[in-house]
Protein backbone atom coordinates (compact mmCIF):
# COMPACT_ATOMS: atom_id res chain seq x y z
CA UNK A 1 0.00 0.00 0.00
CA UNK A 2 1.72 3.17 -1.22
CA UNK A 3 0.84 6.85 -1.42
CA UNK A 4 1.99 8.69 -4.52
CA UNK A 5 4.12 11.70 -3.72
CA UNK A 6 2.47 14.74 -5.24
CA UNK A 7 1.31 18.10 -3.98
CA UNK A 8 -2.29 17.05 -3.42
CA UNK A 9 -1.42 13.89 -1.52
CA UNK A 10 1.01 15.79 0.68
CA UNK A 11 -1.84 18.19 1.42
CA UNK A 12 -4.27 15.35 2.24
CA UNK A 13 -1.72 13.71 4.54
CA UNK A 14 -1.03 17.00 6.34
CA UNK A 15 -4.75 17.72 6.78
CA UNK A 16 -5.26 14.24 8.27
CA UNK A 17 -2.36 14.55 10.73
CA UNK A 18 -3.25 18.12 11.74
CA UNK A 19 -6.91 17.26 12.33
CA UNK A 20 -6.28 13.98 14.18
CA UNK A 21 -3.37 15.19 16.31
CA UNK A 22 -4.83 18.58 17.24
CA UNK A 23 -6.25 17.24 20.51
CA UNK A 24 -2.77 16.12 21.51
CA UNK A 25 -1.91 19.83 21.65
CA UNK A 26 1.24 19.29 19.59
CA UNK A 27 1.97 22.85 18.51
CA UNK A 28 -1.43 23.59 20.02
CA UNK A 29 -3.90 25.49 17.83
CA UNK A 30 -1.23 26.04 15.15
CA UNK A 31 -2.02 22.60 13.71
CA UNK A 32 -5.64 23.52 13.11
CA UNK A 33 -4.72 26.78 11.36
CA UNK A 34 -2.26 24.89 9.14
CA UNK A 35 -5.05 22.49 8.11
CA UNK A 36 -7.41 25.42 7.48
CA UNK A 37 -4.91 27.18 5.19
CA UNK A 38 -4.27 23.97 3.22
CA UNK A 39 -8.02 23.39 2.82
CA UNK A 40 -8.38 26.97 1.62
CA UNK A 41 -5.61 26.50 -0.96
CA UNK A 42 -7.12 23.25 -2.29
CA UNK A 43 -10.62 24.74 -2.53
CA UNK A 44 -9.39 27.93 -4.17
CA UNK A 45 -7.34 26.06 -6.77
CA UNK A 46 -10.15 23.67 -7.66
CA UNK A 47 -13.01 26.17 -7.35
CA UNK A 48 -15.02 23.56 -5.46
CA UNK A 49 -16.79 25.70 -2.89
CA UNK A 50 -20.48 25.21 -3.63
CA UNK A 51 -22.94 25.85 -0.84
CA UNK A 52 -26.66 25.87 -1.60
CA UNK A 53 -28.72 28.76 -0.24
CA UNK A 54 -30.53 26.96 2.61
CA UNK A 55 -27.26 25.58 3.97
CA UNK A 56 -25.62 28.99 3.71
CA UNK A 57 -28.47 30.51 5.73
CA UNK A 58 -28.03 27.84 8.38
CA UNK A 59 -24.29 28.59 8.54
CA UNK A 60 -24.97 32.30 9.01
CA UNK A 61 -27.56 31.59 11.74
CA UNK A 62 -25.05 29.33 13.50
CA UNK A 63 -22.31 31.97 13.41
CA UNK A 64 -24.76 34.67 14.53
CA UNK A 65 -25.88 32.56 17.50
CA UNK A 66 -22.24 32.06 18.56
CA UNK A 67 -21.60 35.81 18.29
CA UNK A 68 -24.68 36.71 20.35
CA UNK A 69 -23.82 34.21 23.09
CA UNK A 70 -20.21 35.41 23.18
CA UNK A 71 -21.13 39.11 23.31
CA UNK A 72 -23.37 38.42 26.32
CA UNK A 73 -20.53 36.47 27.87
CA UNK A 74 -17.91 39.16 27.16
CA UNK A 75 -20.09 41.74 28.89
CA UNK A 76 -20.51 39.64 32.02
CA UNK A 77 -17.04 38.06 32.32
CA UNK A 78 -13.79 39.92 32.97
CA UNK A 79 -11.48 37.60 31.03
CA UNK A 80 -11.94 39.29 27.66
CA UNK A 81 -9.12 37.43 25.84
CA UNK A 82 -10.44 33.99 26.81
CA UNK A 83 -13.91 34.82 25.52
CA UNK A 84 -12.58 36.19 22.23
CA UNK A 85 -10.66 32.94 21.79
CA UNK A 86 -13.84 30.96 22.42
CA UNK A 87 -15.86 32.76 19.76
CA UNK A 88 -13.02 32.65 17.19
CA UNK A 89 -12.46 28.93 17.74
CA UNK A 90 -16.14 27.98 17.51
CA UNK A 91 -16.73 29.96 14.32
CA UNK A 92 -13.47 28.63 12.94
CA UNK A 93 -14.59 25.03 13.50
CA UNK A 94 -17.74 25.61 11.43
CA UNK A 95 -15.86 27.31 8.58
CA UNK A 96 -13.24 24.58 8.61
CA UNK A 97 -16.01 21.97 8.44
CA UNK A 98 -17.40 23.63 5.30
CA UNK A 99 -14.01 23.45 3.62
CA UNK A 100 -13.51 19.82 4.71
CA UNK A 101 -16.83 18.83 3.13
CA UNK A 102 -15.83 20.42 -0.19
CA UNK A 103 -12.42 18.69 -0.29
CA UNK A 104 -13.57 15.22 0.77
CA UNK A 105 -16.24 15.04 -1.88
CA UNK A 106 -13.30 14.16 -4.13
CA UNK A 107 -12.79 10.41 -4.56
CA UNK A 108 -8.99 10.85 -4.68
CA UNK A 109 -8.99 12.52 -1.25
CA UNK A 110 -10.92 9.59 0.22
CA UNK A 111 -8.71 6.99 -1.45
CA UNK A 112 -5.53 8.61 -0.09
CA UNK A 113 -7.15 8.93 3.35
CA UNK A 114 -7.83 5.19 3.43
CA UNK A 115 -4.13 4.48 2.88
CA UNK A 116 -3.05 7.09 5.45
CA UNK A 117 -5.39 5.58 8.06
CA UNK A 118 -3.92 2.10 7.52
CA UNK A 119 -0.37 3.38 8.11
CA UNK A 120 -1.46 5.58 11.03
CA UNK A 121 -3.20 2.70 12.83
CA UNK A 122 -0.11 0.48 12.54
CA UNK A 123 2.10 3.29 13.90
CA UNK A 124 -0.39 4.09 16.69
CA UNK A 125 -0.54 0.47 17.82
CA UNK A 126 3.27 0.25 17.80
CA UNK A 127 3.36 3.31 20.04
CA UNK A 128 0.70 1.80 22.34
CA UNK A 129 2.99 -1.19 23.00
CA UNK A 130 5.75 1.22 23.99
CA UNK A 131 3.33 3.18 26.22
CA UNK A 132 2.32 0.06 28.14
CA UNK A 133 5.97 -0.86 28.74
CA UNK A 134 6.83 2.72 29.72
CA UNK A 135 4.02 2.75 32.28
CA UNK A 136 4.84 -0.64 33.78
CA UNK A 137 8.62 -0.31 33.80
CA UNK A 138 8.94 3.46 34.25
CA UNK A 139 10.41 4.30 30.84
CA UNK A 140 10.11 7.91 29.58
CA UNK A 141 6.65 8.41 28.08
CA UNK A 142 6.74 10.31 24.80
CA UNK A 143 3.30 11.88 25.25
CA UNK A 144 4.48 13.62 28.44
CA UNK A 145 6.89 15.59 26.31
CA UNK A 146 4.69 16.45 23.34
CA UNK A 147 1.59 17.48 25.29
CA UNK A 148 1.77 21.20 25.91
CA UNK A 149 -1.84 22.10 26.55
CA UNK A 150 -2.12 23.62 30.06
CA UNK A 151 -5.76 22.51 30.27
CA UNK A 152 -4.70 18.87 30.32
CA UNK A 153 -1.56 18.46 32.45
CA UNK A 154 -0.09 14.96 32.37
CA UNK A 155 2.08 13.17 34.88
CA UNK A 156 3.43 9.63 35.05
CA UNK A 157 1.86 8.02 38.11
CA UNK A 158 2.65 4.35 38.52
CA UNK A 159 0.24 2.67 40.92
CA UNK A 160 1.05 -1.01 41.47
CA UNK A 161 -1.80 -3.34 40.44
CA UNK A 162 -3.85 -0.37 39.27
CA UNK A 163 -5.77 -0.06 36.02
CA UNK A 164 -3.70 3.05 35.31
CA UNK A 165 -0.67 0.80 34.86
CA UNK A 166 -1.91 -0.29 31.44
CA UNK A 167 -4.66 2.20 30.57
CA UNK A 168 -3.73 3.82 27.25
CA UNK A 169 -3.60 7.55 26.71
CA UNK A 170 -1.91 7.10 23.33
CA UNK A 171 -1.11 10.60 22.01
CA UNK A 172 -4.08 12.29 23.63
CA UNK A 173 -4.51 14.05 26.94
CA UNK A 174 -6.69 11.35 28.49
CA UNK A 175 -8.04 7.88 27.61
CA UNK A 176 -11.56 9.05 26.72
CA UNK A 177 -10.15 11.45 24.11
CA UNK A 178 -7.93 8.77 22.63
CA UNK A 179 -10.85 6.34 22.49
CA UNK A 180 -12.96 8.97 20.73
CA UNK A 181 -10.49 9.18 17.84
CA UNK A 182 -9.87 5.43 17.74
CA UNK A 183 -13.62 4.68 17.62
CA UNK A 184 -13.95 7.11 14.69
CA UNK A 185 -11.20 5.29 12.80
CA UNK A 186 -12.76 1.95 13.76
CA UNK A 187 -16.07 3.00 12.16
CA UNK A 188 -14.20 4.22 9.09
CA UNK A 189 -12.58 0.82 8.63
CA UNK A 190 -15.94 -0.97 9.00
CA UNK A 191 -17.52 1.32 6.39
CA UNK A 192 -14.56 0.89 4.04
CA UNK A 193 -14.10 -2.84 4.31
CA UNK A 194 -13.69 -3.33 0.58
CA UNK A 195 -10.86 -0.84 0.05
CA UNK A 196 -8.60 -3.09 2.14
CA UNK A 197 -7.53 -6.64 1.48
CA UNK A 198 -9.07 -9.23 3.81
CA UNK A 199 -5.76 -9.54 5.71
CA UNK A 200 -5.41 -5.76 6.09
CA UNK A 201 -9.02 -5.41 7.18
CA UNK A 202 -8.78 -8.08 9.88
CA UNK A 203 -5.44 -6.76 11.09
CA UNK A 204 -6.41 -3.10 11.54
CA UNK A 205 -9.82 -4.02 12.99
CA UNK A 206 -8.06 -6.22 15.54
CA UNK A 207 -5.52 -3.51 16.41
CA UNK A 208 -8.21 -0.83 16.76
CA UNK A 209 -10.36 -3.10 18.93
CA UNK A 210 -7.39 -3.72 21.24
CA UNK A 211 -6.70 0.01 21.46
CA UNK A 212 -10.35 0.71 22.37
CA UNK A 213 -10.31 -1.99 25.07
CA UNK A 214 -7.00 -0.82 26.53
CA UNK A 215 -8.23 2.76 27.00
CA UNK A 216 -10.76 1.33 29.51
CA UNK A 217 -12.91 4.40 28.79
CA UNK A 218 -16.57 4.01 29.69
CA UNK A 219 -17.47 6.59 27.07
CA UNK A 220 -16.05 4.12 24.51
CA UNK A 221 -18.11 1.12 25.58
CA UNK A 222 -21.58 2.48 24.75
CA UNK A 223 -20.69 3.77 21.23
CA UNK A 224 -19.02 0.46 20.34
CA UNK A 225 -21.97 -1.64 21.55
CA UNK A 226 -24.55 0.54 19.77
CA UNK A 227 -22.58 0.72 16.52
CA UNK A 228 -22.17 -3.06 16.46
CA UNK A 229 -25.90 -3.41 17.15
CA UNK A 230 -26.91 -1.18 14.22
CA UNK A 231 -24.17 -2.63 12.02
CA UNK A 232 -25.65 -6.12 12.39
CA UNK A 233 -29.21 -4.80 12.18
CA UNK A 234 -28.54 -3.13 8.82
CA UNK A 235 -27.30 -6.40 7.34
CA UNK A 236 -30.95 -7.40 7.03
CA UNK A 237 -32.08 -6.11 3.66
CA UNK A 238 -35.64 -5.24 4.74
CA UNK A 239 -34.46 -3.26 7.76
CA UNK A 240 -31.88 -1.44 5.64
CA UNK A 241 -34.56 -0.47 3.11
CA UNK A 242 -36.95 0.57 5.90
CA UNK A 243 -34.34 2.80 7.58
CA UNK A 244 -33.37 4.28 4.20
CA UNK A 245 -36.99 5.16 3.50
CA UNK A 246 -37.72 6.46 7.00
CA UNK A 247 -34.41 8.00 8.02
CA UNK A 248 -35.90 10.36 10.60
CA UNK A 249 -37.35 7.34 12.40
CA UNK A 250 -33.90 5.71 12.42
CA UNK A 251 -32.28 8.82 13.96
CA UNK A 252 -35.11 9.15 16.46
CA UNK A 253 -34.59 5.51 17.50
CA UNK A 254 -30.92 6.24 18.24
CA UNK A 255 -31.82 9.37 20.20
CA UNK A 256 -34.40 7.53 22.33
CA UNK A 257 -32.05 4.60 23.07
CA UNK A 258 -29.15 6.85 24.08
CA UNK A 259 -31.41 9.18 26.09
CA UNK A 260 -32.78 6.21 28.00
CA UNK A 261 -29.26 4.97 28.72
CA UNK A 262 -28.34 8.41 30.02
CA UNK A 263 -31.48 8.41 32.18
CA UNK A 264 -30.38 5.09 33.70
CA UNK A 265 -26.92 6.52 34.26
CA UNK A 266 -28.27 9.62 36.01
CA UNK A 267 -30.77 7.61 38.07
CA UNK A 268 -28.00 5.80 39.92
CA UNK A 269 -27.29 7.02 43.43
CA UNK A 270 -23.82 8.64 43.35
CA UNK A 271 -23.50 8.03 47.09
CA UNK A 272 -23.55 4.28 46.49
CA UNK A 273 -20.45 4.46 44.27
CA UNK A 274 -16.79 4.75 45.22
CA UNK A 275 -16.00 5.81 41.66
CA UNK A 276 -15.28 9.54 41.95
CA UNK A 277 -15.21 9.88 38.17
CA UNK A 278 -18.79 8.59 37.99
CA UNK A 279 -19.87 10.94 40.79
CA UNK A 280 -18.34 13.97 39.13
CA UNK A 281 -19.66 13.03 35.67
CA UNK A 282 -23.26 12.38 36.71
CA UNK A 283 -23.50 15.39 39.00
CA UNK A 284 -22.02 17.71 36.39
CA UNK A 285 -24.71 16.57 33.92
CA UNK A 286 -27.51 17.31 36.39
CA UNK A 287 -26.00 20.68 37.32
CA UNK A 288 -25.72 21.55 33.63
CA UNK A 289 -29.41 20.90 33.07
CA UNK A 290 -30.31 22.93 36.18
CA UNK A 291 -28.22 25.86 34.91
CA UNK A 292 -30.04 25.65 31.57
CA UNK A 293 -33.48 25.81 33.22
CA UNK A 294 -32.45 29.10 34.86
CA UNK A 295 -30.75 30.49 31.73
CA UNK A 296 -32.63 28.83 28.91
CA UNK A 297 -32.28 31.49 26.14
CA UNK A 298 -28.54 32.17 25.87
CA UNK A 299 -27.11 30.06 28.69
CA UNK A 300 -24.32 31.29 30.91
CA UNK A 301 -21.79 31.81 28.12
CA UNK A 302 -18.95 29.66 26.87
CA UNK A 303 -16.27 28.44 29.24
CA UNK A 304 -18.13 29.67 32.32
CA UNK A 305 -19.51 26.43 33.78
CA UNK A 306 -17.06 26.23 36.70
CA UNK A 307 -17.93 29.65 38.10
CA UNK A 308 -21.68 28.84 38.06
CA UNK A 309 -21.63 25.20 39.10
CA UNK A 310 -20.43 26.00 42.63
CA UNK A 311 -23.80 27.65 43.35
CA UNK A 312 -25.68 24.54 42.22
CA UNK A 313 -23.37 21.94 43.76
CA UNK A 314 -24.63 22.47 47.33
CA UNK A 315 -27.22 19.74 46.67
CA UNK A 316 -24.39 17.33 45.86
CA UNK A 317 -22.16 16.91 48.93
CA UNK A 318 -19.87 14.46 47.07
CA UNK A 319 -19.58 16.66 43.97
CA UNK A 320 -16.09 17.04 42.54
CA UNK A 321 -15.65 20.37 40.76
CA UNK A 322 -15.76 20.02 36.98
CA UNK A 323 -14.77 22.76 34.53
CA UNK A 324 -17.48 21.65 32.08
CA UNK A 325 -20.61 19.55 32.12
CA UNK A 326 -19.53 16.08 31.07
CA UNK A 327 -22.37 15.55 28.61
CA UNK A 328 -22.80 17.24 25.23
CA UNK A 329 -26.50 18.23 25.52
CA UNK A 330 -26.04 19.35 29.12
CA UNK A 331 -22.91 21.34 28.20
CA UNK A 332 -24.44 22.95 25.09
CA UNK A 333 -27.70 23.91 26.80
CA UNK A 334 -26.04 25.24 29.98
CA UNK A 335 -23.42 27.30 28.13
CA UNK A 336 -25.42 28.57 25.16
CA UNK A 337 -29.09 27.83 25.85
CA UNK A 338 -31.53 27.46 23.00
CA UNK A 339 -29.34 29.68 20.80
CA UNK A 340 -26.63 27.04 21.04
CA UNK A 341 -28.86 24.57 19.23
CA UNK A 342 -28.20 26.39 15.91
CA UNK A 343 -24.59 25.15 15.53
CA UNK A 344 -25.75 21.67 16.58
CA UNK A 345 -28.61 21.80 14.05
CA UNK A 346 -26.14 22.84 11.36
CA UNK A 347 -23.95 19.84 12.09
CA UNK A 348 -26.83 17.37 12.21
CA UNK A 349 -28.30 18.84 9.03
CA UNK A 350 -25.12 17.99 7.17
CA UNK A 351 -25.05 14.54 8.69
CA UNK A 352 -28.68 13.69 7.94
CA UNK A 353 -28.91 15.42 4.56
CA UNK A 354 -27.35 14.49 1.25
CA UNK A 355 -27.25 11.23 -0.67
CA UNK A 356 -24.74 9.25 1.37
CA UNK A 357 -25.73 5.76 2.47
CA UNK A 358 -27.97 5.38 5.53
CA UNK A 359 -25.25 3.27 7.15
CA UNK A 360 -22.79 6.18 7.09
CA UNK A 361 -25.27 8.70 8.44
CA UNK A 362 -26.68 6.39 11.08
CA UNK A 363 -23.21 5.43 12.34
CA UNK A 364 -22.24 9.11 12.62
CA UNK A 365 -25.44 9.90 14.56
CA UNK A 366 -24.83 6.95 16.90
CA UNK A 367 -21.20 8.02 17.26
CA UNK A 368 -22.01 11.67 18.14
CA UNK A 369 -24.96 10.93 20.43
CA UNK A 370 -23.59 7.92 22.29
CA UNK A 371 -20.19 9.48 23.01
CA UNK A 372 -21.51 13.00 23.45
CA UNK A 373 -24.27 12.04 25.88
CA UNK A 374 -21.69 10.59 28.25
CA UNK A 375 -18.80 12.96 27.70
CA UNK A 376 -18.04 16.65 27.16
CA UNK A 377 -19.22 18.93 24.34
CA UNK A 378 -18.23 17.11 21.13
CA UNK A 379 -18.81 20.30 19.11
CA UNK A 380 -15.72 21.74 20.76
CA UNK A 381 -13.53 18.82 19.71
CA UNK A 382 -12.16 19.82 16.29
CA UNK A 383 -11.45 16.21 15.40
CA UNK A 384 -15.25 15.67 15.47
CA UNK A 385 -15.69 17.62 12.25
CA UNK A 386 -12.88 15.81 10.45
CA UNK A 387 -14.07 12.34 11.47
CA UNK A 388 -17.67 13.15 10.47
CA UNK A 389 -16.44 14.35 7.06
CA UNK A 390 -14.44 11.24 6.20
CA UNK A 391 -17.14 8.93 7.57
CA UNK A 392 -19.90 10.54 5.49
CA UNK A 393 -17.87 10.47 2.29
CA UNK A 394 -16.01 7.21 2.78
CA UNK A 395 -18.52 4.77 1.31
CA UNK A 396 -18.21 6.19 -2.20
CA UNK A 397 -14.64 4.85 -2.37
CA UNK A 398 -15.32 1.17 -1.86
CA UNK A 399 -18.61 1.37 -3.77
CA UNK A 400 -16.63 2.58 -6.79
CA UNK A 401 -14.17 -0.28 -6.28
CA UNK A 402 -17.02 -2.78 -5.84
CA UNK A 403 -18.72 -1.54 -9.04
CA UNK A 404 -15.43 -1.96 -10.92
CA UNK A 405 -15.14 -5.52 -9.58
CA UNK A 406 -18.71 -6.35 -10.66
CA UNK A 407 -18.05 -4.88 -14.10
CA UNK A 408 -14.90 -7.02 -14.51
CA UNK A 409 -16.74 -10.14 -13.43
CA UNK A 410 -19.49 -9.33 -15.92
CA UNK A 411 -16.92 -9.04 -18.72
CA UNK A 412 -15.34 -12.35 -17.71
CA UNK A 413 -18.73 -14.06 -17.84
CA UNK A 414 -19.38 -12.68 -21.31
CA UNK A 415 -16.04 -13.95 -22.51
Amino acid sequence: MTININKKNIFYTTIFLCSILFCTAILSVALYYIAFLILLVINTNSAKIRIVDHRLRLILFSILSILVISIIHIITVADFITEIKQVVNRIFFLLNFILLIQVYRDEEANRVTGKIIFIFIIALFAYSVFEIFSKVYGFPNLSNYILNNPSFPREVKIKPYSLDDIRLYLLWSEPSFSSYVVIGLWIYVILNKYIYSSVQYRLILLLLSLLIILTFARSAIIPVVLILFFHNLLKYRQIHIFFTKYQVLAYLTVFIIVSYLQYIFLSRDPGSSFDFSFISRSNSMIIGYKIFLDNFISGIGYNNFASFSRYYSTDFPMYLDATVSLSSPSAILSESGLLGLFPLSFLLFYVCGGRSDIRNKLFVIVYIFSYGFFSLDVLYLPVTYFLITILLNSRSVWEAKQNTYVFREHIKCQN
